[in-house]
């Protein structure tokens, strides 16, 4: 009932899902009301082949043929497998195989994608159905997820939808909430004596997930960094003790006179994607301050030049981007002088430069220091990112699952670096504290 109520309140839907749900039928059931209480209503019920699709109308009309007479309207085609028509509300419900072409030219009152993952034209689709949404329509795409095809159209769509860049509305449904699978068998027993004896974990994990974050994360061999490590940071983590600039802004540690500070920065231009920047300890590799918000280069240099003065100039950072330059010119001229020179000793280019050669370089030593757990990383959401940062045939040394952020793993991959640079006030020497390890 809470799905159908979200089904009402939103025109654009991302159904993250475990198997055998029932999701599919109570999507058909809403398909065919749309058809049946509303004039004119075009229903788009959509899957990766023919055969998909039309068993998706199957679904409809097993519905309807045990709804209540009440209820019963003569249709059109009674007989055809691909459609449902009524005379009466001239409303048709329709079966489209994802095609390259498919739902072109449409004005479908409801677009229902089923099992998108696996749709060999889902972006293509996606956009060909587009401006029938833009002008009032609805989508549902539901699926679980494919871990091995990290690219995919779903995925994308789920990123997209949780890092607040389109306007779907996200929906995550694990194994439980179905609330019975076997008679006289509880949902525990069930996992344990069926799923987990059947299934490994990488495909319990895409198939069954109990959690978002188990759905999300990719198979152990493909993490760029080591998932159980990642893991048990999380449960370290902690909350700001307060959020300044509108929340773009965590506090986690106030500046502690006699420390030495890091501020480190993955600028943007602030209009699509958002910028990051940390505050680090230098001597115990901590985040005491985490920015992360789509602000105007303006207002990063407002904020990181505040910080700057807060944290006892802290040495800087910056990555020598395109937005990166602008942002390392208006924070000279607001006063940072402390810092990080890409071109060595000539003190020319401000900020860490990122290439094809240092990108390596620099993901291989965060890496490493995860591992070693030389740092400390106090946001969840951060090490989320870590934990979505994969190997991919066209970025062996890593990139962001199903196109998203990694403005967190940069920020952290340019103070591996920069640390190095570091300099030391005279008469001391600088030691690295590793668990277990001086």
């Amino acid at each position: 009932m809470k799905l159908l109520e979200e089904f009402q309140q939103y025109n654009d839907i991302v159904i993250l899902k475990a198997r055998q749900l029932g999701i599919s039928w109570l999507c058909c059931g809403y398909a065919l009301w749309k058809c049946l209480f509303n004039e004119g209503a075009k229903v788009l019920l959509m899957s990766q082949g023919e055969d998909e699709a039309i068993e998706m109308v199957s679904k409809c009309r097993f519905i309807f043929d045990h709804l209540s007479p009440l209820w019963m309207v003569k249709q059109k085609h009674p007989d055809s497998r691909e459609r449902m028509d009524f005379a009466s509300h001239d409303s048709i419900l329709m079966a489209v195989p994802s095609t390259e072409n498919a739902g072109r030219g449409t004005d479908a009152t409801l677009v229902i994608r089923d099992e998108l993952a696996q749709h060999p034209f889902g972006k293509r689709n996606f956009v060909a159905v587009g401006p029938t949404i833009d002008a009032g329509g609805q989508i549902i795409d539901m699926s679980t997820i494919n871990k091995i095809d990290t690219g995919n159209h779903f995925t994308e769509r789920v990123t997209r939808a949780l890092n607040h860049e389109s306007n779907a509305h996200m929906i995550f449904l694990g194994w439980r909430e179905r609330p019975k699978r076997l008679k006289g068998m509880g949902l525990d027993d069930w996992y344990r004596q069926i799923i987990m004896t059947k299934y490994t974990e990488f495909e319990r994990e895409e198939q069954y997930p109990e959690k978002l974050e188990d759905a999300l994360s990719p198979p152990k061999s493909v993490n760029r960094f080591d998932r159980e490590i990642l893991e048990d940071m999380l449960k370290d983590c902690y909350n700001p003790i307060r959020e300044e600039y509108e929340g773009y802004v965590k506090i986690y540690k106030e500046a502690s006179p006699g420390k030495k500070y890091c501020l480190v920065a993955d600028p943007s231009e602030g209009a699509y994607d958002p910028c990051g920047a940390w505050v680090i300890d230098s001597q115990s590799g901590e985040g005491v301050v985490e920015v992360r918000g789509k602000i105007s280069l303006v207002e990063q240099s407002r904020i990181l030049f505040g910080l700057w003065n807060e944290y006892f100039k802290p040495f800087t950072g910056v990555e020598r981007n395109a937005a990166g330059i602008h942002l390392i010119e208006d924070l000279k001229n607001l006063g940072i002088n402390t810092w990080f020179y890409c071109d060595g000793d000539k003190h020319e280019k401000e900020g860490w430069w990122t290439s094809s050669t240092t990108r390596p370089i620099m993901l291989t030593d965060l890496a490493e220091a995860i591992k070693l757990r030389q740092y400390r990383i106090p946001s969840g959401r951060a090490i989320s990112e870590f934990l979505r940062f994969i190997r991919t045939p066209k970025k062996p040394d890593g990139e962001s699952i199903g196109g998203g952020h990694g403005e967190d793993v940069m920020c952290w991959a340019i103070y591996s670096q920069i640390i190095k640079k570091m300099p030391v006030p005279a008469g001391q020497v600088r030691s690295y504290h590793m668990r277990g390890v001086i």
